[in-house]
Order: structure tokens, then sequence, then C-alpha cells
């Protein structure tokens, strides 16, 4: 770096801010040069070894038919395709709880952004038991993540688990136009005798039916709940709707009156077997 720009920067910051803070900011100014270092150094390390490897996935002036070929031309032959949202609807980054979001849209509209695609006519949502308004800090909580078996699987870190906030899930509706809905795990709600479901939040005493956009009003969200008597038994080994309780039945359809969505799934297990398929899904 030019010694005179340097010195320069140096005399206008001690100006600006004082001398008071002037070791902070000498240690920042330091810690960005050690980055530019570390970031020419990295650039020369991978461009002189790896260029060739990384070439072989650079295309020339690619366009959006070359980049989507197969998809294209697997929607042309009226073939199926899955897309799946890699985060939860409430983490998108325009209609989200920020500034709880990710960088991406992981509603039905972001496979028209993301992989260029026209929107498609099956929206499938799969229902998970918890959001933050809905979580359980206490014993109730922990039961539900070791039936569930709630850890991350590659760092063994305790998921966040609690009721099913259905006003979510209603929220996703709005977002992506549901079509059919996927309930899992609900083999894990076996041995509870009772189950709530989140129907509403109360805001400084006012009840509201759907998500406020004032994240400050979230934060202070208490939920409103619905109970529902638990079954009881254990439902792992059935393989059709009839089969099931008729206390696990109500939970279900009240989840699609609420949301106004069908459930055209219930997963009772962890494998592909344990799949209870309710309606065709296209």
């Amino acid at each position: 770096m030019n010694k005179k720009f340097w010195y320069l920067t140096k005399v206008s910051l001690k100006k600006k801010i004082g001398s008071k803070w002037f070791i902070a900011t000498n240690i920042i100014l330091a810690l960005v040069i050690i980055a530019i270092i570390n970031i020419n150094s990295i650039v020369k390390f991978f461009g002189g070894d790896f260029s060739e490897n990384l070439t072989i996935y650079a295309v020339d002036n690619a366009g959006v038919y070359d980049v989507f070929k197969g998809t294209i031309e697997a929607l042309d032959e009226d073939k199926t395709v899955l897309f799946e949202g890699a985060q939860a609807a409430m983490l998108d980054i325009n209609y989200g709880t920020y500034p709880y979001v990710t960088s991406s849209s992981p509603t039905s509209a972001g496979v028209t952004t993301g992989a260029c695609i026209a929107p498609s006519q099956s929206i499938l949502n799969s229902c998970r038991r918890r959001t933050i308004r809905t979580e359980l800090l206490d014993e109730q909580g922990e039961w539900i993540r070791e039936h569930g078996g709630e850890y991350g699987a590659t760092t063994g870190r305790p998921r966040r688990c609690g009721w099913l906030d259905l006003l979510t899930v209603k929220h996703a509706n709005l977002m992506s136009g549901l079509t059919d809905i996927v309930i899992t795990k609900i083999d894990v709600l076996d041995g509870l005798d009772e189950i709530k479901v989140c129907v509403g939040y109360e805001i400084d005493g006012k009840e509201y039916n759907y998500i406020p956009s004032d994240q400050a009003d979230v934060a202070k969200a208490k939920p409103i709940y619905k109970t529902f008597k638990g079954w009881k038994t254990d439902i792992t080994k059935m393989t059709t709707v009839d089969q099931l309780p008729q206390e696990c039945l109500d939970y279900v359809h009240f989840i699609e009156e609420f949301t106004g969505v069908r459930v055209s799934m219930i997963s009772v297990g962890p494998d592909r077997v344990n799949n209870i398929y309710v309606h065709e899904i296209k």
C-alpha cells in the first residue's frame, strides 16, 4: 500500500474520530490489509492449480435453454419434474419473517425466478411442527425432540420443537398457491394425551388470524391454541387412511379446513412404505 495514502488515511481518521478510538481504527485497517493479502494469495493458489479443472464447468455465452435444457425437455415431454425449495416459506427474503430469512425465494415463485420455469400446477407443502411463536421450551418440547429424533444430521444440534403453527401454513398457501399438504412425522405425536395447533396470535390484547407484516408485532405474538385429544395408539404399522384413529383424522381434517388445502399424504414412519396417500398428487 502507498505510504502517503496510509499516512493520510491515519491522519484523516484521527481527526474525525479522535485519539480515543485511534488504536481501534489501526487494528481495523490492519485486518483489512491482511484480508486483501489473503484474498490475493487464495486467487493465485486456485488460479494456478485448479483453473483447468474448473473450466470444464464453465459455459461460454450460455443461454437459458443451454442451462436448463434437461428440465425444459422433460416438461415438453409432459414428464413430472420436482423442484425442492431448500428452505421454508417463512424464510423467503421478500415475504418471510425478516430479518430471519434466507437470501432467496423458497416459495413456488422461486421456481420461476431460480430455474426459469413457468409456474407449475402442483405445489406441495410439507408441514412441520413448530415456529418461534409455538416453540416449547419445557419437558413437552424435550419429549417431542427425543421421540422425533430432532437433532441435526451432521452437527447433532438439538432442533427447536413445538406445536404446529397453522398461520404459517396459511401464509405459505397465500404466497405459493398450495395444491396439496404433506404431513410428516405425525407418528411422533402417538403418545400424547393432548395435541395443540396454533390458530391465531394475541398481540397487545388483539387477536390476529393472519401473520402481521410488522415484525415488531410478530415478536410480541402469543400463540392461541386449539386442543385436540391425542390418539395414544401406535400408527406406524397402518397403511391406509381408514386404519388411522378418529382422533388422528380429526387433527388432519382440521388442518385441511383451516388452511383450505387438502392433505394428500400422511407419513407415519421414516420409510417410504410408511407414506399413506390420501389423494393422488399430480
